[in-house]
């Protein structure tokens, strides 16, 4: 790399003055903890674990916290988006518990730290370079969660979603 500095970066959509994410709670992921070098074709963008899990009350808070930015949970890729009531970002306090829905049960592993995905334009949805930057204020980039499948299971839609210990 050139400047790898200047890659991760763009890689993150930081502007000058924004600080690096720190990606250290990912190592509990499987493999990641091993992880030298991995290489992705230019403009594609890989999510590093089975399951990514977001809550209606981050994209509430998002939209609170930022009315410019679009909140629509389709510029975050989740698998699952769990309908919550109370406010803030509430799953990114799920890490190390477990959470059931329906036959499924997960084992919450790590924040998601964000690249620059959610600010690039998608369809139905315009470019958002404000998003990065309130999640960069807000919760170090964070949004979201990762997890592993701890008991597979079939999920339907209206679900109850328990978070366990």
């Amino acid at each position: 790399f050139e400047d790898p500095k200047a890659q991760a970066m763009a890689m993150f959509a930081l502007e000058d003055g924004d600080p690096m994410p720190n990606a250290a709670g990912m190592a509990s992921l499987p493999g990641l903890a091993q992880l030298r070098e991995f290489a992705t074709p230019p403009g594609t963008y890989f999510d590093v674990a089975p399951l990514h899990l977001i809550t209606t009350s981050s994209l509430a808070e998002l939209a609170r916290l930022n009315p410019a930015a679009d909140a629509d949970s389709r510029r975050f890729r989740a698998n699952i988006v769990v309908n919550t009531g109370a406010p803030g970002f509430l799953e990114l306090d799920w890490c190390d518990r477990t959470v059931s829905i329906g036959g499924l049960r997960l084992d919450v592993k790590a924040r998601t730290l964000r690249c620059a995905m959610p600010t690039h334009a998608q369809p139905g949805l315009e470019r958002a370079p404000s998003v990065m930057r309130t999640l960069v204020r807000e919760t170090a980039q964070d949004f979201g969660v990762y997890a592993l499948i701890a008991t597979p299971g079939e999920i339907h839609e209206g679900d109850e979603v328990v978070l366990g210990d």
